[in-house]
């Protein structure tokens, strides 16, 4: 008499465990006081692939994700920018109105996701700046200077211990001068399940190579802790190839503490609970004090004891800038707000008013006056001004020491309308504040990307010249020893990223980088002009570390058709060669889808300045003459922009092309274009002029 036999489940012997093949990652903060408060979500994008790039995101993918996140977050030219929006998110989260409803990230299989064809274009983002940092951390690749595929996703995206298709990567900025990360990733095995006795004994016991025959199923793995992995534990863990490089790296980050992961990753709740940043009680004693003094008609300083009381500890000065972003409306217009002013900004050169609502003229200069030292940067919510935005830059014109302006708008708007009234009163104020400020920063062009419409619309501003004065980039590409491709011409318009000269000639350099090391032919996506907002602030420093972030270029695939260049606007030419294999014809049956496989590629570049009286315009032939336009290379554009260009400062730029020269003769992966001919070079001026009037034709029948 045979035994009972119980149906089991057992490993498939033919799969072996495998990864999560995409990436979501996470910027979160601890936005309480002191150690007090929950990490709450600024961020979210995922990595998963692409239509055309079906590769799975794994392994040095998600670790070169994560580096590229803590670089662009640690770099000190980005943190004004983080930290103005880091104080309108407290605020945010503050009003429970802003609860975030949860949506859960998909368990669809990657080739199913990819079939879909997700849309970038995904709304207003409450913290936009924050957002561009993460997309161009996470999706820029600047050894080659080009972008990766990537989507934002909504601040309420959560992960879950049943998700199968995604690994989660956490970056925590609470601290950006010690930023912290984690990986959570769980393995995946196909099971199969066994209801019947095998025939053989030994079959039974052992299946070898062989599976059994069942219904298929795939489990996570059962110990799916919340204890984060460091990416050598990552490597480890999945068995992919060593990343010493990256592991080096990251070994000198911190990893964050799981519970970081409890409002990403929640147990037990549905909505976001709102941020409370103290308790109300234990702060009554100390903010009836502060009410007392805004009150008081005694024009006398503050006292050495309440002196005492109001700087004692962080904690103090954080309940003196609490109450009086509560108290907005009357700073500048009662006797001690300059006073208390002064106390809750001690010792900081950068004045933070993005959290004060209702904000004067007054105010403003109540403000600027009243902090010990004169501050050099200025962070303002455009949306709670109480003034016009002409009169708040007369107030801004009355400190010569303010070099940098940072635009903000609230994390619920439904519209970047103010941002566009200030630039606009910034532009045609008679005291020329765009050439005073040296860093202008608009919420508006970091946004706009990701809600898909244009800030600026493409037309002619004389305004922006001066400060800003590239217009127009074109590229002309050449296809070498391929009859049926045509010269193609592009054409982008520069002047809304409001591009400082040496914050151009850095982009120029990581936009030539991009068309030597790209594989794609065409060179037109939504990522194409990334490296103008992921590059060094100049050419004078460290070109591997610093990333200065700047906003995504408006990507539309119809090209902006162009009305006229004009007078003394600068337009960059860039022609690209491209040598293909055109004996490689693809397999049979693929027709006008086959594209030849790149073998070289080479560029050369000009700046053009239009000299002519009235630029050129639209009505003409687009001939081109040598009295109309001046054309010269790099180091020439900066030497006639920037006045304070020196000679030292020609010799850095020299040594900098210099070596972009060397490094992409040296590119792998690429042949040799013969002997005499480089791969980076200038444009002629005759020839300059004709691929001007080219792209002008072209530009114009689009």
């Amino acid at each position: 008499m045979s035994s009972n036999f119980t149906p089991y489940w057992v490993k498939a012997n033919s799969q072996t465990p495998a990864a999560p093949d995409a990436l979501v990652v996470y910027i979160v903060a601890k936005l309480g006081l002191n150690g007090t408060g929950q990490h709450y979500p600024l961020a979210v994008v995922k990595r998963e692939g692409g239509l055309v790039d079906l590769d799975a995101v794994q392994g040095r993918d998600v670790l070169s994700a994560i580096l590229g996140a803590v670089t662009v977050f640690s770099d000190p030219s980005n943190h004004i920018g983080i930290q103005s929006e880091l104080s309108l998110a407290a605020q945010f989260y503050q009003d429970p109105r802003n609860g975030l409803h949860r949506t859960e990230l998909s368990n669809t299989p990657t080739w199913m996701r990819q079939s879909i064809s997700p849309q970038w274009e995904c709304g207003v983002r409450e913290f936009p700046f924050i957002s561009t940092c993460l997309v161009l951390g996470v999706a820029f690749d600047r050894e080659r200077g080009v972008g990766l595929s990537v989507l934002p996703a909504p601040l309420g995206t959560m992960f879950s211990n049943t998700n199968m298709e995604y690994a989660m990567a956490v970056v925590d900025i609470t601290e950006l001068n010690a930023i912290r990360y984690g990986i959570i990733a769980f393995r995946s095995t196909v099971m199969i399940h066994v209801s019947e006795r095998p025939r053989e004994v030994d079959e039974y016991n052992d299946w070898g190579d062989s599976d059994p025959s069942g219904p298929r199923e795939l489990r996570l793995e059962e110990n799916r802790t919340r204890e984060p992995l460091s990416a050598a534990g990552y490597l480890t863990k999945f068995e992919y190839e060593a990343c010493d490089d990256l592991v080096k790296k990251l070994d000198e980050v911190e990893l964050i503490d799981p519970t970081v992961l409890d409002l990403i990753w929640p147990l037990t709740t549905a909505v976001l609970p709102a941020l409370s940043l103290f308790p109300a009680e234990k702060d009554a004693e100390l903010t009836a004090l502060i009410d007392a003094l805004l009150e008081s008609q005694n024009l006398d300083i503050i006292s050495e004891t309440l002196l005492t009381q109001l700087t004692g500890t962080a904690h103090t000065k954080f309940i003196l800038r609490q109450h009086l972003q509560k108290r907005s409306q009357d700073i500048g217009h009662l006797p001690k707000t300059g006073q208390l002013l002064g106390l809750a900004f001690t010792n900081e050169l950068h004045l933070d008013l993005v959290s004060f609502n209702k904000l004067s003229s007054l105010s403003v200069i109540a403000a600027l006056e009243t902090t010990p030292a004169p501050p050099v940067s200025l962070s303002l919510n455009v949306d709670t001004l109480h003034d016009s935005s002409t009169t708040i830059i007369d107030a801004l014109l009355t400190r010569p020491t303010l070099k940098s302006l940072y635009l903000l708008q609230s994390p619920t708007r439904t519209s970047d309308t103010p941002n566009r009234t200030f630039l606009s009163a910034l532009a045609t104020h008679p005291g020329k504040p765009l050439a005073h400020f040296k860093k202008l920063h608009i919420s508006g062009l970091y946004s706009s990307p990701f809600i898909g419409e244009p800030f600026l619309p493409v037309v002619s501003r004389p305004w922006l010249h001066s400060p800003y004065p590239l217009q127009y980039l074109f590229l002309r590409q050449r296809t070498q020893h391929h009859p049926r491709q045509p010269p193609i011409s592009q054409v982008h318009f520069l002047n809304p990223l409001l591009l400082t000269p040496e914050k151009f000639a850095a982009g120029l350099l990581m936009y030539l980088r991009s068309l030597l090391t790209s594989t794609d032919i065409q060179h037109h996506s939504r990522t194409s002009l990334w490296g103008f907002a992921c590059c060094p602030p100049t050419l004078t420093v460290d070109q591997k570390t610093r990333v200065e972030v700047d906003p995504l270029p408006f990507y539309t695939p119809d090209p902006p058709k162009v009305r006229e260049l004009p007078e003394e606007s600068w337009n960059v030419i860039v022609e690209r060669g491209i040598h293909v294999d055109v004996g490689n014809k693809g397999p049979e049956g693929e027709g006008m889808s086959w594209m030849p496989d790149l073998k070289a590629a080479w560029v050369r570049y000009a700046l053009v300045r239009v000299v002519k009286p009235g630029g050129v315009k639209l009505d003409q032939d687009w001939e081109i003459k040598e009295r109309d336009v001046e054309i010269v290379d790099l180091e020439g554009f900066l030497y006639r922009v920037d006045l304070g260009f020196s000679k030292a400062d020609g010799d850095t730029v020299w040594r900098r092309m210099t070596e972009f020269e060397r490094e992409m003769e040296e590119w792998p992966g690429q042949g040799g274009l013969g002997k005499g001919m480089p791969k980076v070079g200038v444009i002629g001026e005759k020839e300059a002029r004709g691929l001007l009037a080219d792209c002008l034709t072209d530009a114009r029948s689009t």
